[in-house]
């Protein structure tokens, strides 16, 4: 698996959804350089927006893609530094017409869980 910038986070059974035998592939892509985060300015005093993708760039989303193929979905992120931190919790909720996925990844582990419309 290539941790610098690309990691699966897991595939969901989704035969309720899909027909056996169909493959399809998604992708959305993100700008980079345009994370921003909420911290405490001990030189003012006070919270402010600080610019995080220069020391912190794996948390910099590129892309979030999936591939079906028969009853399996993968789910892949890509992001801009290298995944190496403990302290970042990634979340992604990825909609689809039939469901709406759910992933969360953070220090080498993560999960995944799908909702159908139809429940």
């Amino acid at each position: 698996m290539n941790k610098r910038n690309i990691f699966v986070l897991g595939v969901v059974a989704t035969a309720v959804f899909l027909s056996a035998g169909l493959a399809s592939a998604e992708k959305i892509t993100d700008d980079t350089g345009d994370v921003w985060h909420w911290t405490w300015n001990s030189n003012t005093g006070s919270y402010s927006w600080a610019h995080s993708v220069t020391s912190q760039p794996e948390i910099d989303i590129k892309e979030i893609s999936s591939d079906v193929e028969g009853e399996q979905m993968v789910l892949k992120m890509k992001v801009s530094g290298d995944i190496s931190s403990s302290n970042t919790l990634y979340a992604v909720f990825y909609n689809t017409t039939g469901a709406t996925y759910y992933m969360m990844y953070s220090n080498g582990s993560g999960m995944c869980m799908a909702i159908s419309g139809n429940y």
